[in-house]
């Protein structure tokens, strides 16, 4: 440690840190998979029961590890309404609203799940958390109860996502196209932001596209999620394949 301060190579150690210590992050399927996964196990065993006879601390663990993460996800929204990729860590990019490797469209997808009965294109999920959505419901559950979680505020925490998202809208010369990898984290108005070097600020069609479909699965949507949407395949079918626009 000190022979790497002493070469002034400060910012690789740092990184090394990050990579060999456990900062929570929702990037590259973190916390929103393992919920996924842990959300399977629990429905089975309540569906089999007889499966699971003998297992119940372990099913009681299971179950604290998918409530804290739903809290986890809740707690990590910023003021601005989107989620940075590492939370409570911010160092560098690290800190930005982070759409790239699916990171707040998978987020927004859980929260969806947690307090909707289906999706429009795609309910496989909220099937997988319909005992979820029943133990907020009832407000029984232990770990429901000393964690906070009630439906009211995972709707908050998704309107106020998703108004991120519409306003991260990128526009150029008055027409909305796509979204970009990343977003200034404490910026009001939301601002395209560059992460590692070749992630320049930028509309990208991957993010965009991952978007999209997250937007065309929620239920009954409103004009601004409709006008989200068919901006954008308009202009991605305009220019037959929308190419990466940087925005700087």
């Amino acid at each position: 440690r000190d022979l790497v301060r002493s070469r002034g190579l400060g910012d690789v150690y740092k990184r090394q840190r990050l990579y060999t210590k456990g900062y929570t992050t929702v990037d590259n399927g973190a916390t929103h998979g393992h919920m996924k996964f842990l959300s399977r196990i629990i429905r089975l065993s309540k569906e089999n029961p007889t499966l699971f006879a003998g297992y119940s601390t372990e099913l009681s663990t299971i179950e604290k590890g998918f409530w804290k993460a739903a809290k986890y996800m809740c707690d990590a929204q910023n003021d601005n309404g989107g989620w940075p990729q590492y939370y409570p860590y911010g160092v560098g990019y690290f800190k930005n609203i982070t759409f790239n490797d699916n990171a707040m469209p998978d987020l927004m997808e859980s929260i969806y799940a947690l307090s909707n009965d289906s999706g429009l294109t795609d309910s496989e999920l909220c099937e997988d958390y319909a005992w979820a959505r029943e133990e907020i419901k009832n407000q029984t559950n232990p770990y429901v109860l000393e964690l906070g979680i009630k439906h009211d505020t995972l709707k908050s925490v998704w309107d106020k996502g998703l108004d991120f998202v519409i306003r991260a809208q990128v526009v150029i010369d008055g027409t909305k196209t796509g979204w970009a990898q990343q977003y200034e984290p404490d910026a009001v108005d939301p601002v395209p932001a560059g992460g590692r070097a070749f992630e320049l600020p930028s509309v990208s069609p991957d993010e965009s596209l991952t978007m999209v479909k997250v937007l065309a699965n929620i239920v009954n949507p409103s004009d601004a999620v409709k006008e989200a949407i068919t901006s954008y395949v308009t202009v991605s079918y305009t220019h037959l394949t929308l190419p990466t626009i940087l925005l700087v």
